[in-house]
């Protein structure tokens, strides 16, 4: 386990004070999201007069302008060799744009319902862009300054800030929403203070190792490479050693060689990067947004400073499990966890369809953070120990872009199936019943990966054996 001094960092003072600072900034991110997140859906249903359809549509389109993000984030940031600048952009972006959510009565009182709606919209879109922006230097940051072998627990670790901070958020706004007599603006201007101290610790608290110390750090890698990593290191570190002239145009050579490297590299990513990429984009067909949830809440008659409540039910089992769920799957292995935990998304899906009680609609908000605290971090730990070190920006980014688009199919799906059961009937249950199928095909795909994966190693075991019976 020596890979702390190597690129796995994390040992030293400023990558510990990079860690908790990132800690910290996941906190109050999500604290201002959430306090945005939990009242939105039905200020837009019930004030602005949007149906399921359209707020299936503006979720998509927030969506797939978050992982357009991403992607766009997570490959500049390997190009740049910088984590900290993409992060400050997605930050101040996040920042900037919150205002447009508490001016948004005063809008529609001012200049109409199609106005105050546009200006919800794009805050929205621009939010979920900030986020993006955000997201792969992130994973890619917490990935640099965390040892190998304790990835797990530190991607739990700051999963569970962030989900504390969302329960945080949500108490906040059914609390403002109590004191203010529903007050919407009031309740969503308070959401603009977490992302301004939060940009403050990036700016003040968050280092990062240059190129150059990620370079010597690759060299001191202790588990001899791969002839292929041997290869793409060689390249990773070509590439940046021609700018050492410092004239203008070796730089922009360098960053086209990078990128000509970074390209070649994205075709040697193992299979079993595909294959994990393949389940977790199956399973976020079946994650639309929480707006459904809320508003299938609101149908069976709870009160509006009610539904935050809600989301803390959600939050709170994803806050105190993440981290032990993170150690846990270090221990007994990745796929065991997830499974259980797609079954548990199973019967969330089923008890969201048949109940009209309050206590089903808590139980199943209770299931989904059972759910969401089992995978989470499985899934980006799962993901995360299949690529090599210098592709890690990259890498995240193609995760970011296929599960944007998947989770923009399935927002755009649970709207529009929301619209036709309600039509018919039904009640609001279109989401549940296609989160069902789709979580029912992701607990195949993992069923079926992961038996081929064993049969193929056993095959693998007993040739080698034929091979060589020296060694039994």
């Amino acid at each position: 386990g020596s890979h702390s001094d190597g690129h796995g960092g994390g040992t030293g003072a400023s990558g510990d004070l990079t860690l908790y600072g990132a800690t910290c900034m996941s906190f109050l991110w999500s604290m201002g999201s959430f306090m945005v997140l939990s009242l939105l859906p039905v200020y837009l249903r019930e004030n602005l007069g949007l149906s399921n359809s359209k707020i299936g549509a503006l979720e998509g389109v927030a969506v797939i302008a978050s992982s357009l993000a991403k992607g766009f984030s997570g490959v500049v940031s390997d190009l740049m060799g910088s984590r900290k600048l993409i992060l400050l952009l997605g930050s101040t972006v996040t920042l900037v744009i919150k205002p447009l959510f508490a001016l948004s009565p005063y809008i529609l009182a001012k200049c109409g319902p199609s106005v105050a709606l546009a200006s919800v919209s794009s805050g929205k879109i621009l939010d979920r862009l900030g986020k993006g922006i955000r997201a792969a230097p992130f994973d890619a940051l917490i990935s640099d300054v965390s040892p190998v072998h304790k990835r797990g627990r530190a991607y739990g670790l700051n999963y569970s800030a962030s989900t504390f901070g969302a329960v945080c958020g949500c108490l906040l706004a059914s609390v403002l929403m109590r004191a203010t007599g529903n007050s919407y603006s009031l309740s969503l201007a308070v959401a603009i203070i977490p992302p301004l101290v939060a940009t403050f610790i990036l700016w003040r608290f968050v280092t990062e190792k240059g190129p150059k110390e990620d370079q010597k750090s690759t060299q001191q890698e202790p588990t001899p490479p791969t002839q292929q990593q041997q290869q793409q290191q060689q390249q990773h570190q070509q590439a940046p050693s021609s700018a050492d002239g410092g004239a203008g145009e070796e730089s922009a050579e360098t960053l086209v060689e990078r990128l000509r490297v970074l390209s070649r590299s994205v075709k040697d990513l193992p299979i079993g990067f595909w294959q994990s990429l393949l389940i977790v984009c199956v399973l976020y067909l079946a994650r639309f947004s929480e707006s459904f949830m809320t508003i299938r809440a609101r149908s069976v008659g709870m009160g509006v400073s009610e539904l935050p409540l809600l989301l803390i039910v959600d939050q709170l089992m994803q806050s105190t499990l993440t981290y032990p769920m993170g150690a846990l799957a270090d221990i007994f292995g990745r796929k065991y966890l997830l499974l259980f935990g797609f079954s548990f998304l199973i019967a969330a899906n089923v008890i969201f369809m048949t109940s009209t009680s309050t206590i089903g609609i808590v139980s199943g908000y209770f299931l989904v953070g059972l759910h969401m605290s089992m995978t989470q971090c499985n899934l980006k730990a799962l993901v995360s120990t299949t690529i090599p070190t210098h592709m890690r920006g990259s890498a995240f980014s193609i995760v970011g872009l296929a599960t944007g688009s998947c989770l923009f199919l399935g927002n755009i799906m649970a709207g529009q199936l929301m619209d036709v059961t309600t039509a018919h009937g039904l009640g609001h249950i279109g989401a549940f019943m296609w989160g069902l199928v789709a979580t029912c095909l992701a607990t195949f795909a993992l069923i079926f990966l992961t038996f081929c994966d064993e049969t193929l190693l056993k095959s693998k075991d007993e040739t080698n054996l034929k091979a060589d019976p020296a060694n039994t």
